[in-house]
């Protein structure tokens, strides 16, 4: 018998609930070869529900690179401020070039500010200096990982 991500789903919430700590990291392992195919809203829900960090932002990271815009009820599903978040990294749709679209207004004025040329967005180096070292040109994480409301918590 051959169990969904659903059907694991719920078996890792039962063992996150009772702290099983083994059969937790078992189920999550073998879950792992299924994420690539399950719903990147349930993985979502699964990974925040169940404290699963890693499935997060390629989940949001599947719905950024998806054809069309996000339909009311799956922003209701997010919730407003992470449906917010996700719109406007959806916006910023050049991510080949994201990590060295963003530019210097003016290098002299203090504290450095830096304005993405595509959507205008603009953000301290304070506020990106965490996730420099991890980003990967051409990544769609990249925008995700700097929206405070798509942050694993």
């Amino acid at each position: 018998m051959t169990l969904d991500f659903s059907q694991y789903a719920a078996a890792l919430h039962l063992a996150t609930m009772w702290s099983f700590d083994d059969i937790r990291n078992g189920i999550i392992s073998h879950m792992d070869t299924l994420t690539a195919t399950a719903d990147p809203f349930e993985r979502i829900d699964v990974s925040l529900r169940c404290r699963v960090e890693k499935w997060l932002h390629p989940a949001y990271a599947d719905l950024c690179k998806r054809e069309g815009a996000l339909q009311d009820d799956e922003v209701e599903r997010l919730g407003l401020k992470s449906g917010s978040d996700m719109a406007r990294s959806r916006a910023c749709d050049d991510w080949e070039a994201q990590k060295y679209n963003y530019t210097a207004p003016d290098a002299r004025t203090l504290p450095l500010k830096l304005e993405c040329r595509s959507c205008g967005r603009v953000m301290d180096l304070d506020d990106m200096a965490p996730y420099l070292p991890e980003m990967e040109v051409g990544d769609a994480l990249d925008l995700i990982k700097l929206e405070p409301a798509l942050e694993y918590m």
